[in-house]
């Protein structure tokens, strides 16, 4: 009987409880009719804990008293038969009460539902242990489930309430009430922080599931996060920033063993939650005052965290490709399918049905990556010295949105940055303002440098409130290091005034990166003796119709279906002068134009010196005066996935013709030491917080580009000519890509250009001098 009550552990939620209570009970029973008694008092218990549940989920919170009341009240006849039943009845009553503002009281059951567990476990009942693990585990892959769904969420454009820990352990499809987490709530609520912290630190912190079972770490975690959230809202900053620190270790474990079973979607979820516990840690010790004590074992967490997913993806795709050519061309099918196929709530399956199968095969052909391949959580303190070692005379600036816990009331925490600052001397972390704030800012800012203002008060706000207090060896370097997060990624900050009023281009060399690294990728080695590209005025004859508003401006489209498309014939001259320019260095160059200038023509160049590009570009991102693409929904599937929103605009018969994101970053650009993309918006796309850009710079980098300059919006054409002229013809000097952009900058401002014309355009990327000898 025994065992069949054990394998009934697993057929189901009504199931579950009947076999924990009977097991429970079981060594007590001294005869037949004493376990038909107790079967009849789980019966009765659940017709009325099943309804009131219904009224939990549906926020009826008195009438699920009162339906528990009654529970209560029938194993209150004759507790010493039936208090086996109180894990059963109490968490739920409790939460009623909870949920009317009664802590006191609901504190007072859920300790008495933990007494009984505890007795339960003491007498010799061990079996109830398992069941504990069965609920834990059912708890783990409902979150999962939440999580997998919440990234569907994103990707399809819909609405969808995300639970906190309190809500996921009342969520309908578990049978039990997740015991610790409520009542870590009511505590909480119930201004108990003594207790709580007793709690936490005798109970809680002992807590250590296997390493090797996904569910119980999943839930290990979240129970740890709800502690951590209840801990920080009582004032306990100290042990709110230990359960988060806890609850990090817990999710590298998930993350380096969903590496192994290779799980794309679940390796980035998994990641959305580091980014959520680690901005918990770090708002916790600003509000304790430990924000800088060991600062470097904090930057470490951050440069891990911080477009993990992204770099997962790309060393997974890198990995396949190298292991398994067919499967990666199979995906690369898929992905093309994608592209073509709407997510919308209206027909989303077919959508869905690519996205199944892309993850399956994707999965499937992960496990026959080495571990080592994918980890991205892997770096150590060595690596972070060898990465400051690079900064010899440099500074790395870099930023990372943080999102604090929910409040008491249930409402959204707010979002702060953070800005840490690496030398090769020091570390330095310091907490700005609210996100909305700077964003706003941010947002003006670039609308007053497009409208040609000669200065900004948005942006000698941003400056102040990015850049104040840094540290002397920030300030003295030559060249600053940009790692940017959220809508930063629009920001040129080498626009940004100092304290005189001039831009800190006059101060400062600046240079991208996506991460800090990348300081220490070992990418094939530029290949200077093969010919540069330089493609330039592409065929959009057939294409053309009425003149645009502006077309001296290479635009970017706001849809993939282009409409008419305005000639560029000065970008001939352009791509003539850099002919020449590298004609100077020994570089020969074959240039592309007209007709010539199609993607097909593009899509066979392999391993370029340099690539230049001239042309319009398209964004299917809404644009409006300049604000940027801002957080899309679709920003983390277009990082998983990408180029299904920007693209160049080449030609094909003498029509203009996309070339996506996902085909650019198919370019055989392996020791390419340049790519210029002289069009709009191309540093520009969707955001994904703490993930990074999905744009077309991205995908030159997917490519295997050394360094790339690019655009963060719409260039006026003629300018632009003359700055990539200024450009090559410093590069022909002997500059450095970085010396050579800030150079050609320097120019167009001391001739009195607005920030318009030469703010624009970025170096990112390795910054090095084009060398024919190499």
């Amino acid at each position: 009987m025994k065992a069949d009550q054990a394998r009934s552990v697993h057929r189901g939620r009504r199931r579950w409880l009947q076999a924990a209570c009977t097991l429970a009970a079981a060594p007590a029973l001294a005869s037949a009719k004493e376990r038909e008694e107790l079967g009849g008092m789980q019966a009765r218990l659940a017709q009325l804990v099943r309804p009131a549940r219904l009224h939990l989920k549906a926020g009826r919170y008195s009438e699920a008293e009162a339906l528990l009341a009654q529970a209560n009240a029938l194993i209150e006849q004759d507790p010493e038969a039936y208090w086996p039943f109180r894990p059963y009845v109490l968490p739920p009553y409790a939460l009623s009460l909870l949920r009317q503002e009664r802590a006191v009281a609901a504190v007072s059951m859920l300790e008495q539902a933990l007494r009984a567990r505890d007795r339960i476990v003491t007498e010799c009942m061990p079996r109830f242990c398992e069941l504990q693990s069965s609920q834990d585990e059912k708890m783990g892959m409902e979150i999962m489930r939440v999580e997998y769904g919440r990234e569907l969420t994103a990707i399809i454009r819909t609405s969808m309430t995300i639970r906190t820990g309190e809500d996921l352990a009342m969520h309908a499809a578990m049978e039990m009430t997740e015991l610790w987490i409520l009542l870590a709530a009511a505590m909480r609520a119930g201004g108990m922080t003594a207790p709580l912290i007793q709690l936490y630190t005798q109970r809680v912190v002992d807590m250590s599931p296997a390493p090797s079972n996904l569910p119980l770490l999943v839930a290990h975690e979240y129970r740890l996060y709800a502690f951590g959230q209840a801990l920080g809202q009582a004032g306990a900053h100290e042990a709110a920033s230990d359960a988060w620190r806890r609850a990090l270790d817990a999710n590298t474990s998930r993350l380096r063993l969903l590496q192994r079973k290779g799980a794309p979607h679940s390796v980035f979820a998994a990641c959305t939650m580091r980014r959520v516990l680690l901005s918990s840690r770090l708002l916790a010790e600003h509000a304790n005052g430990q924000l800088n004590q060991r600062a470097e074992d904090k930057l470490l967490t951050i440069l891990q965290t911080k477009s993990a997913g992204r770099r997962y993806r790309e060393a997974a795709q890198a990995g396949i490709a190298t292991q398994s050519p067919i499967t990666a061309e199979l995906l690369q099918t898929l992905e093309d399918a994608l592209a073509n196929t709407p997510a919308t709530v209206t027909d989303v399956q077919p959508f869905l049905r690519l996205l199944a199968q892309h993850d399956l095969i994707s999965s499937s052909a992960m496990w026959m990556l080495p571990p080592e391949q994918l980890g991205v959580l892997d770096a150590d303190r060595t690596r972070l010295e060898a990465m400051q070692s690079q900064l010899a005379g440099s500074a790395a600036i870099g930023f990372m949105l943080l999102t604090d816990s929910p409040g008491i009331n249930g409402r959204p925490g707010q979002r702060y940055y953070l800005r840490y600052c690496v030398t090769a001397q020091e570390t330095q972390l310091d907490m700005l303002d609210q996100q909305e704030v700077i964003e706003r800012l941010v947002h003006t800012c670039r609308t007053d440098f497009l409208r040609g203002a000669s200065q900004s008060r948005a942006a000698a706000a941003l400056s102040l409130k990015l850049l104040d207090g840094l540290a002397p060896s920030v300030q003295d370097a030559e060249e600053w290091l940009i790692e940017a997060d959220g809508a930063l990624h629009l920001l040129p900050f080498d626009a940004l005034p100092d304290q005189d009023g001039k831009p800190l281009l006059c101060t400062h060399k600046f240079r991208v990166l996506t991460s800090l690294w990348q300081l220490l990728e070992t990418r094939l080695p530029p290949t200077m003796r093969r010919p540069a590209v330089l493609i330039a005025d592409p065929d959009y004859q057939q294409g053309q119709g009425p003149a645009k508003p502006d077309i001296s401006l290479r635009w970017a489209s706001g849809a993939i279906a282009l409409g008419p498309v305005a000639a560029l014939p000065e970008t001939r001259a352009e791509v003539r002068q850099a002919a020449r320019a590298l004609g100077q260095i020994g570089i020969p160059s074959e240039v592309l134009l007209g007709k010539r200038a199609t993607a097909q023509t593009l899509s066979q160049v392999r391993q370029p010196a340099v690539l230049h590009i001239a042309s319009h570009a398209v964004l299917r991102s809404a644009l409006d005066g300049g604000a940027g693409a801002g957080s899309n929904a679709e920003g983390a599937m277009d990082l998983l996935l990408p180029g299904r929103q920007s693209g160049l605009v080449l030609s094909r018969d003498g029509r203009p013709d996309v070339m996506l994101a996902k085909d650019v970053a198919r370019l055989r650009l392996q020791g390419t030491a340049l790519v210029v993309l002289s069009a709009c918006n191309t540093a520009n796309g969707d955001i994904a917080a703490g993930e990074g850009i999905a744009s077309l710079r991205s995908a030159v980098e997917m490519a295997g580009a050394h360094s790339a300059v690019t655009a963060l919006w719409q260039v006026p054409s003629a300018p632009t000519s003359s700055l990539m002229a200024a450009f090559y013809q410093r590069l022909a000097h002997g500059d450095s890509c970085g010396a050579a952009l800030r150079a050609a900058k320097l120019g167009a401002y001391s001739k009195g250009a607005p920030a318009r014309e030469w703010a624009g355009f970025q170096l990112s990327g390795a910054d090095r001098a084009l060398n024919a000898k190499l």
